[in-house]
């Protein structure tokens, strides 16, 4: 079960627009992504999608898809 509304979206969104398969709410950005542009990027397409704004504090405190998700809902 989501933690959070969002999480099924969001999955559903980095999914789909950037081809990984049987992606899940632990799934970590340091193995999806590999490196802080391409995790920078990332999070600039979750931004339009989702109309948020994310702080530069938590960039780097998001490990995982999980932890987007939820920083998104609290957003």
């Amino acid at each position: 079960m989501p933690v959070t509304d969002i999480e099924p979206r969001l999955i559903a969104f980095i999914g789909k627009e950037y081809g990984f398969a049987n992606l899940k709410a632990a799934s970590r950005f340091d193995v999806l992504v590999g490196d802080s542009l391409s995790m920078l990027e990332l999070l600039q397409a979750v931004e339009k999608e989702f109309n948020k704004t994310i702080p530069d504090a938590e960039f780097t405190k998001l490990n995982t898809v999980g932890d987007l998700a939820a920083l998104l809902e609290r957003l």
